[in-house]
């Protein structure tokens, strides 16, 4: 008996296909939900701690959405017979283990989108392909726990801290056409569970801005004329950022036959950082161990993948270079007059001229470049100027 689903010979067009299943009319949608507190410490600084979560279901899973005629994926092991033609694999007796025994219709051989095992091995090997312009099959789940620490005060500091703990997990990213997440197996969506592309565990941010205290009405140098229009008006402002590195996918140098891509396998018990110091712009930095991870086993002639990789679609717990930054400016305001007045202000993004590393190479079919860092994380520092008159 054949284990696949029934076709229609009269549908051979030896065309792609468009579908919306019936199920796609079901939207999305997102449950959220929070439990927070709030206290007020002496000198004006408000204290906050949330725990935020949220679950997302029926999300767009566009990974998969031209994937709707892919072989199923235990087909893989017969590796380079899946260029045979169908009639000849079936007189070889290759597909018998697979109770295959017949062609998938009378005129397959005449009618189909190319007469190969792995052509006739789609669901549907009338259609040269389906596709499903709303596959709503993702889910995710969210959760943080988020604190933040505020102060304003009439005394010149203003500030905002922000820390947040967190973990998005996810089979899906986007709903926009195409990421290219390496999403490897139609038949095992939940393979593809991983944490988000867009994950990042820890992030703490801290804004603020200081009034200096001189000039008229300040704690020093209170005075009218020149020298308060010299010592008055100065601000000094920062935003800081520092975020835990990208998630990280590892894919196999091996191509694929009928499958969207082909991860790596983890080799267990591997580390798999193998961080050197400094920046090699040259010969590259290692960051990954290239012996954790290697490809799948392949078929011999034309190295097609024999199963898919066992790595996830994003790495557990390994990550790329964390984000640092900061930024600051310094701003003078002047009072020419009751209704005239003139800023000057200087920006310095990347204050400290952080270089920092950017993501490894992350694909094994790179060879000795695997796993290096050739570039920074941060572009260099900038300084700008303005003047602006207000009136």
């Amino acid at each position: 008996t054949d284990p696949r689903p029934c076709r229609a010979q009269a549908h051979a067009t030896e065309e792609s296909l468009h579908v919306l299943p019936r199920q796609s009319w079901a939207q999305p949608y997102v449950q959220n939900w929070s439990l927070g507190f709030q206290y007020h410490l002496h000198h004006e600084v408000l204290l906050e701690a949330d725990y935020v979560g949220s679950k997302g279901t029926r999300l767009l899973e566009s990974n998969f959405s031209n994937w709707f005629n892919q072989p199923n994926s235990t087909y893989m092991a017969l590796g380079d017979n899946l260029d045979m033609g169908f009639q000849d694999a079936l007189d070889a007796g290759i597909l018998a283990p697979y109770g295959i025994t017949q062609l998938p219709y009378a005129n397959f051989e005449d009618v189909n989108c190319g007469g190969t095992v792995a052509n006739g091995l789609a669901p549907y090997p009338q259609y040269c392909g389906l596709t499903n312009n709303y596959p709503t099959m993702g889910n995710s789940t969210f959760h943080s726990m988020q604190l933040t620490a505020r102060k304003n005060s009439a005394h010149g500091l203003t500030f905002i801290a922000a820390y947040t703990i967190s973990k998005t997990i996810t089979d899906t990213d986007t709903a926009l056409y195409y990421p290219s997440y390496y999403v490897q197996d139609f038949y095992n969506r939940k393979s593809e569970k991983s944490i988000a592309s867009f994950d990042h565990p820890q992030s703490l941010k801290l804004t603020w801005i200081y009034s200096l205290p001189f000039g008229r009405g300040q704690k020093f140098l209170s005075s009218a004329g020149a020298l308060d229009r010299l010592v008055s008006g100065w601000q000094i402002t920062a935003i800081q950022n520092y975020i835990s590195g990208d998630p990280l996918v590892v894919a196999s140098a091996l191509g694929t036959n009928f499958t969207p891509a082909v991860r790596s396998d983890v080799v267990s018990g591997v580390p798999q950082m193998a961080k050197a110091p400094g920046l090699d712009v040259a010969n590259g930095t290692q960051y990954l161990n290239p012996d954790a991870f290697v490809d799948p086993p392949s078929s011999p002639d034309n190295g097609y993948p024999l199963r898919i990789g066992t790595s996830p679609r994003f790495l557990p717990n390994v990550r790329g270079p964390g984000h640092l930054n900061e930024d600051f400016g310094i701003i003078k305001n002047t009072r020419i007059s009751e209704t005239v007045g003139l800023q000057f202000r200087a920006d310095m993004f990347n204050v400290f001229n952080r270089t920092g590393l950017g993501n490894p190479d992350t694909s094994l079919g790179d060879g000795s470049d695997f796993g290096k860092v050739f570039g920074p994380m941060n572009g260099p520092r900038i300084i700008q100027f303005a003047l602006r008159l207000n009136f």
